[in-house]
């Protein structure tokens, strides 16, 4: 095998073991073909466009979480302004409580569909943290052991180039005392002979491959280095942002936990409501404190949901990017902003984005490791040729003291020798079995696959909960027991007389009635009854004071004042 194809084999390995198509997860079509209002949605143009293409691509990131928040405060004005207009206009919807006489039908239907709903914002804030949280892990732990590898190649790298530089100037001084002698006639006894000839061969490679090293280490391994720390870098950036846009575990429960007990309480609300057993300290805890809270909990992941369709929105962007859609042609595009296509740092980035499928921009290497492997073979075999014959016998042959040269061959032999070992470790470094896994677990399994379905999940979970949260809201009624009402078809003296054997509204009464004049058999009085609003909330009447007048009474449920009459109290 020729030193071209182990180098190739060296650096691009067997390609099997590393190569591999990026099946991307159906959330990064969701996200990024989701409508941006006919904005861009090329995450490059933030890099590579002007400032209104990066206001248009911030504009579109922006609508589908600007649309939640919109969609969200119009439900809140709707169940205030129902709060407004009280049960008399809209019923149950105004949050006031049912009564005795509602369709039963409507209240079980009511309070099944608060149960199922108060099921649904605890699911999904468990789903919040089990698959958001675990995914969020995973992609932490990608970049952290990505960014961990990286640094370590880094500094390997930088500690090889360190050592190369040491050895290459001590290799560069004994070529400039070699030259030295070079330059005399190196066998004035025997002019043209086999040893002259073989010394100057010799001299020659080795003069070549100490300068090919001087000029790598001067030009092509700090270009090396270079590419080198701008990817160390961006591994670093990527690294810091996730962290610090990351909430851990701990905190990720902590968000959860608010929801899960204030649902419970009302859970629990229901089921005391649902059994009819009136608890009004426990109503009032629910209905003061509870319930607001609940209420700044929703706001919050309706809020988190805009976040998080932002951020979706973003790493979709990345995944899906460039002429290709893909991770790759999203930096490639990035990288036009910075590089042209022909500069050394483009080719090199870009030929371990493509896995190393293009054409190999580190060749220069091969010329290198050639030159030191030839410097290699001819230091041998000239310290083997004067090791045969001795020093001194070559030295009385050709009339010039050889042991200055053999002292300057030797070391320089065995700086050859750990140049070109280094070189070796320097290339399975940057190797592609050994950064194209990198790039991939960064990429593809990081960014586009872990981070993005975390993302998803949150986006999902936070949205659920904020829609059946809002529903609980809307239907609160449904925590709060029946409210009372008397009622009787007897017409006698003393309760109401009703037009007929079913409930009358305060709209049926009569005009004396309505009047506030209690009709008695000892004539009239404008007294008016204070008697529970049969419709308010548990609390207003439970702030009501009972009326001073004795006289029995009988209350029409709809909790409207009207006129009754009564038996004076004897």
């Amino acid at each position: 095998m020729s030193t071209t194809d182990e180098f190739s084999s060296q650096i691009v390995g067997d390609q099997s073991s590393y190569q591999g198509s990026f099946n991307a997860p159906g959330a990064i079509a969701n996200f990024h073909d989701i409508s941006r209002s006919g904005n861009t949605n090329e995450f490059s143009i933030l890099f590579t466009g002007d400032g209104e293409d990066q206001k248009s691509y911030l504009r579109g990131l922006l609508y589908l979480g600007t649309l939640m928040v919109c969609l969200f405060s119009v439900w809140a004005v709707v169940l205030l302004v129902l709060k407004c207009l009280g049960r008399r206009q809209v019923g149950f919807m105004s949050g006031a409580p049912f009564t005795q006489y509602d369709a039963p039908s409507l209240v079980k239907s009511v309070r099944y569909t608060f149960a199922a709903s108060a099921f649904m914002v605890l699911l999904f804030s468990i789903l919040l943290v089990s698959k958001g949280t675990t995914q969020l892990q995973t992609a932490a732990e990608t970049f952290d052991d990505s960014n961990q590898e990286v640094a370590s190649i880094s500094s390997s790298l930088a500690e090889l180039s360190k050592a190369l530089q040491t050895e290459a100037q001590a290799a560069i001084g004994l070529r400039d005392d070699l030259v030295s002698f070079l330059r005399q006639d190196v066998c004035p006894n025997q002019p043209g002979t086999n040893i002259e000839a073989t010394l100057r061969d010799l001299s020659r490679s080795t003069l070549v491959a100490v300068q090919d090293l001087e000029n790598f280490v001067q030009s092509d391994l700090q270009r090396l280095d270079t590419v080198l720390d701008d990817v160390q870098n961006a591994a670093k950036e990527i690294d810091t942002a996730f962290e610090e846009s990351t909430p851990t575990p701990f905190q990720m429960g902590s968000i959860v936990i608010p929801y899960v007990v204030t649902t419970v309480f009302m859970i629990v609300a229901l089921v005391l409501g649902w059994r009819e057993t009136r608890n009004d300290k426990y109503l009032c805890f629910i209905h003061w404190f509870v319930l607001p809270l609940f209420i700044i909990f929703i706001a919050a992941a309706v809020i988190g949901c805009a976040v998080a369709a932002f951020i979706a929105q973003a790493n979709a962007d990345v995944c899906s990017g460039g002429d290709t859609s893909t991770p790759e042609g999203t930096v490639e595009a990035i990288m036009e902003t910075e590089f042209t296509r022909t500069d050394f740092e483009f080719e090199v980035i870009s030929f371990y984005l493509n896995q190393c499928r293009e054409q190999n921009p580190l060749t220069f290497l091969d010329d290198y490791i050639q030159e030191l492997n030839v410097a290699k073979q001819s230091l041998s075999d000239f310290v083997a040729d004067i090791q045969s014959q001795t020093v001194a016998v070559i030295s009385a042959e050709c009339g010039v003291d050889f042991n200055e040269p053999f002292n300057l061959i030797q070391p320089l032999e065995a700086i050859v020798d750990s140049l070109l070992t280094k070189a070796n470790e320097g290339i399975g470094l940057i190797g592609c079995r050994k950064i194209v896994p990198i790039y991939r677990h960064v990429m593809h399994d990081g960014t586009c696959t872990s981070a993005i379905q975390a993302e998803s999940w949150i986006y999902s979970s936070l949205v659920t909960i904020a829609f059946f949260g809002m529903v609980m809201i809307m239907l609160r009624a449904a925590y709060q027991p029946l409210a009372e009402s008397n009622r009787s078809s007897d017409k006698g003296a003393g309760e109401l007389a009703y037009a007929d054997d079913k409930s009358l509204s305060g709209s049926q009464l009569s005009g004396s009635q309505r009047s506030g004049t209690h009709s008695s058999i000892f004539g009239s009085t404008n007294q008016k009854s204070s008697i529970p609003d049969e419709t308010a909330s548990w609390d207003e009447n439970f702030r009501k004071t009972q009326s001073t007048d004795t006289s029995f009474v009988s209350a029409d449920p709809t909790g409207q004042e009207f006129e009754i009459q009564t038996m004076p109290s004897r």
